[in-house]
């Protein structure tokens, strides 16, 4: 009796996913049409796990007919080829065995076929987003808009925005795809893509025929937590760069080309899968940030031929996803060399304090030359600035910003200087010319499965542990603690939503009082970390307290800090970050500043909470910045940024730099802080000065998450196995290193940085390394007592530098430092050209650079000679300079001293012994000698002050 043709085959390419496959066998075996018609094919492909051991006693223990087919390592696709050739079924689906079917996944496909499919070759499911566990599924796939109008028919020639490039989640008819595609999967098309070429292949062959599209097949697609999925990996994949652009997109492109215009459906599939590079680029951690520099420009000339075979209007008028309008029209210079014409210019920003307006728009050329009319005749704008757009190592756009009076009636001419430019109010990232449906339909319920709406419950409750079918009790109490842990979760998130909007209620009440409104009036709202002090924010509030006393100045800081009770007893008006007088200040502040930028700051009761103030921020910074954060500082809506050297000011304003900060909103003062180092340098006498301060700084990419509540993260699992703690922890544990201290009568104290202090303690190091806590010590105590100080990339080094402590630059990881895991990208500074001190690469070269700088003071000073030629000021009257900049804030700009932010105001006179270098680092006879030969070192390349009792918080704010 011939063997009956199954309906279904189900081909699953195996590799790593055995902690995976017991859900996924699962929700086969449950599968409410059963699997009488469907076949399953495994092809194990050289998984280095037992993931053929679970397959094996799943088909045992279920008795369910499968085959399973056992090769050499060749990939996915090469697995999924020899699983089609294996294979019987009318139609195949391609499910990944770390993914998980929805119960009625084969059912909904089963009716869709019986109701009519004649002339459909292809099926395309819904997709749903987890993490944890499918009950807490997100519906907020890019692409998840197709199945809003419910199961249907769609023609992708009429409706080029139904695409589809995830085979997982997809039926092929077998007789089309071994027509169209006989070859079947592309292994070379590689790190990802293989599934949308051969969907393309399978269409642009078959004639762009209708497809149908399954919202009532769920199938869940897993986004791994630990980012060890082949698509969440790849990113890093010089592959994805080098090789798949050609033999992915540009293959495909030039097959339609040669059969006539190429379809929109496939335009829009490229540019679909073209975005993501360009959105990893846009952002501040990216991997791309550190491909070498020969495959980023092999990458963009790919990009360029790519372009060729996309339309111009497709570019703009592109609208299945959301892209940020910097990256569309990247694309549409590199395509053309030019902008489109119906681009304006836009009104972004208005301050009527200042009595000014924001002007911006976009050029393909660095071009100053426009033309500025106010009531009709030629002015010169109050600010301007030219910033450079960078994708990928190649500059490919250009933003014009001016800030003009808002007191005149303005035309602009740009380009042909002809007609004045249309000018828009709105900001100019948003495209005028799209409507995405996708984003029309975010954050709208879909009817998903129970408990869809805990989604953000799952986030926080840890997953649960995978057990195997053959244990159904244990499997149970798992499921049961689990749902458990998320009803908690959200059971909390409900509590605190309910407190803060009885907290908003009350504010808004105490408020309307007049007393209460006068208390808060006008303040200037001061804090540097929420649970941290003694940075730029305090020491500028010292200085308000004891010399500006009209300001009515708060401090923030969380209640339980210990920095809170120290405060407090030193006289400081404080605010318990969180409190309602904290958010009742926030409403009625003049003034924001702190030394931090995040969310927590400008946010802390939320972004809606954030819109009904009134205030300005300004951002004193933590440290110098060396390093390119403008990826990190351009989207944040900052009034004033303080800078402390002249190449850093420069950084920010000058023409043709990444950052939107213009003259207007860039003050060179120096750092409050500073005033109180030089105060503590005073203090200690050079034969006191004894500590070798080792001064690391922290890693982004070994912390987890924010959680957009304060500062404190948790270390990712693999910290204590890291190249950055085992090479800090080696460094301090070097006998030479003891030794070096011995024979110079020093002591070696070690400060990790405030981020990890939570996390790297006392007890993880050395009995004769000394622990430096920020929570019970000022760092500028401490480096006042710096002979040297070996850091990485911290700012403190900086700072260390300024008073006359040279430095030892260990970075160890710069190439993995600068690739874009961390917050930094490379910027204007390099240690080996502009630091202040030798770079090692390793242990044993820090080691040895520490004992030349300790032996050898003229050997330091060559180094710390730059710090004249870069810190305009050396005096203490950083504090005064900045508090005259934030108060310029508030005049209308034909009033404002320009000077107190250029730098070019004179500086304090300095007392003997104020000076950085007197007395600090000997210096031999005669002029020092220039800086010292590259192979010299082989790298690796205060007082409280006395003042009134806080003010007791208002119980009605």
């Amino acid at each position: 009796m011939p063997r009956r043709v199954p309906l279904i085959s189900l081909v699953s390419a195996v590799y790593g996913v055995e902690e995976y496959l017991p859900e996924f066998l699962d929700s086969l075996a449950a599968q409410s049409g059963g699997l009488e018609d469907t076949e399953l094919v495994f092809v194990v492909d050289g998984s280095p796990d037992d993931s053929e051991g679970v397959i094996r006693r799943w088909i045992d223990a279920t008795g369910h007919p499968a085959r399973l087919i056992v090769q050499e390592n060749a990939g996915p696709g090469a697995a999924r080829n020899a699983g089609i050739a294996a294979s019987a079924g009318t139609w195949i689906g391609f499910p990944d065995p770390d993914d998980v079917l929805g119960v009625g996944y084969l059912d909904a496909f089963r009716r869709f076929i019986a109701d009519g499919a004649d002339g459909i070759d292809f099926v395309a499911a819904r997709a749903l987003r987890f993490t944890g566990s499918v009950e807490f599924a997100r519906d907020d796939h890019a692409l998840g808009y197709r199945f809003r109008r419910g199961t249907r028919i769609a023609a992708p020639l009429e409706d080029p925005k139904v695409i589809h490039l995830q085979i997982s989640s997809a039926f092929v008819r077998r007789d089309a795809l071994l027509t169209h595609a006989r070859e079947g999967f592309d292994a070379a098309v590689r790190p990802t893509f293989e599934d949308g070429h051969l969907i393309a292949k399978l269409w642009l062959r078959a004639g762009s025929p209708p497809v149908g599209l399954l919202a009532d097949a769920i199938y869940y697609y897993r986004q791994r937590s630990d980012g060890s999925s082949l698509v969440q990996s790849s990113v890093g994949d010089d592959a994805r760069y080098l090789e798949l652009p050609r033999r992915g997109y540009l293959s495909l492109l030039e097959e339609a080309a040669g059969a006539g215009p190429v379809p929109r459906w496939l335009q829009y599939l490229v540019l679909y899968d073209l975005q993501w590079p360009f959105r990893e680029d846009h952002g501040m951690a990216s991997v791309t940030a550190g491909l070498a520099k020969e495959v980023k420009a092999a990458y963009l000339d790919a990009v360029e031929e790519i372009l060729a075979h996309i339309d111009e209007d497709a570019i703009l008028e592109f609208n299945p996803t959301w892209i940020p309008l910097q990256i569309r029209l990247a694309w549409y210079a590199l395509k053309t060399g030019r902008l489109p014409a119906e681009l304006d210019v836009h009104a972004t920003r208005f301050d009527a304090r200042e009595q000014v307006i924001r002007l911006s728009w976009y050029q393909a050329h660095p071009a100053t030359d426009e033309r500025l009319q106010l009531d009709g005749r030629d002015a010169a704008p109050i600010h301007a600035k030219l910033r450079s757009i960078e994708y990928f190592g190649r500059v490919m756009l250009y933003e014009r910003i001016l800030w003009v009076s808002a007191l005149h009636d303005i035309r602009l001419h740009t380009r042909d200087g002809m007609r004045p430019e249309r000018i828009r109010f709105g900001a100019g990232d948003v495209p005028f010319y799209e409507a995405t449906v996708g984003r029309m339909w975010r954050g709208r319920t879909t009817g998903l499965p129970s408990g869809h709406a805990l989604a953000a419950a799952a986030a926080v409750a840890p997953r649960p542990e995978i057990v195997p079918w053959t244990r159904p009790l244990r499997r149970l109490g798992l499921a049961i603690a689990w749902r458990r842990a998320v009803a908690r979760d959200l059971l909390r998130g409900w509590r605190n939503a309910g407190r803060s909007r009885r907290d908003a209620a009350a504010v808004d009440r105490a408020l309307r009082r007049p007393w209460i409104r006068r208390r808060y009036a006008d303040a200037w709202v001061l804090m540097d970390r929420d649970d941290l002090a003694r940075d730029n924010a305090e020491a500028l509030y010292r200085y308000l307290r004891t010399e500006q006393p009209t300001v009515n100045a708060w401090f923030v800081i969380r209640r339980d800090s210990p920095d809170f009770r120290r405060l407090r007893r030193d006289g400081f008006r404080l605010a318990a970050f969180g409190s309602r007088t904290h958010r009742a200040l926030m409403r009625m502040a003049a003034n924001v500043i702190s030394s931090h930028a995040n969310a927590y700051v400008v946010a802390p009761h939320g972004a809606r909470e954030a819109e009904r103030g009134n205030w300005k921020f300004t951002f004193l910074q933590h440290g110098v910045t060396k390093d390119d954060l403008s990826r990190w500082l351009n989207p944040k809506r900052i009034d004033l940024v303080l800078a402390c050297t002249r190449p850093e000011y420069e950084a920010f304003v000058a023409d043709g730099s990444p950052y939107a900060l213009t003259t207007r909103e860039v003050a060179l003062t120096g750092f409050p802080r500073h005033d109180e180092l030089r105060r503590a340098v005073d203090r200690v006498p050079a034969h006191e000065r004894d500590v070798i301060l080792v001064v690391p700084t922290w890693r982004n990419y070994l912390l987890k998450r924010e959680t957009g509540i304060g500062s404190a993260r948790e270390l990712v699992d693999d910290f204590w196995s890291s190249s950055y703690i085992t090479n800090w922890l080696a460094l301090v544990s070097d006998p030479r290193l003891a030794a070096l201290a011995a024979r110079t009568g020093s002591r070696i104290v070690f400060a990790p940085h405030p981020n990890l202090q939570a996390h790297v303690r006392a007890e993880h190091l050395p009995a004769h390394v000394e622990y430096f806590s920020y929570s019970s010590a000022d760092i500028k105590s401490m480096i006042a007592r710096s002979r040297i100080a070996i850091t990485d990339y911290s700012s403190l080094g900086t700072e260390a530098a300024l008073v006359g402590v040279p430095l030892v630059y260990f970075q160890f990881d710069r190439a993995e430092f600068f690739k874009g895991a961390h917050a930094y990208r490379p910027g204007y500074f390099t240690a080996e050209r502009d630091g202040y001190g030798p770079v090692a690469e390793d242990p044993d070269a820090a080691v040895r650079a520490a004992d030349r700088l300790l032996s050898d003071p003229g050997f330091a000073r060559t180094y710390l000679e730059r710090v004249d030629s870069d810190f305009r000021f050396r005096d203490a009257g950083n504090s005064e300079r900045a508090y005259r900049a934030i108060a310029a804030l508030d005049v209308p700009w034909y009033e404002r001293d320009q000077a107190l932010f250029d730098g070019s105001v004179p500086e304090h006179r300095v007392d003997g012994g104020m000076r950085a270098f007197e007395g600090l680092v000997p210096t031999p006879e005669g002029r020092p000698g220039t800086l010292p030969e590259a192979d010299a070192i082989q790298p690796l390349g205060d007082a409280p002050e006395p003042g009134q009792r806080p003010d007791a918080e208002v119980t009605a704010a």
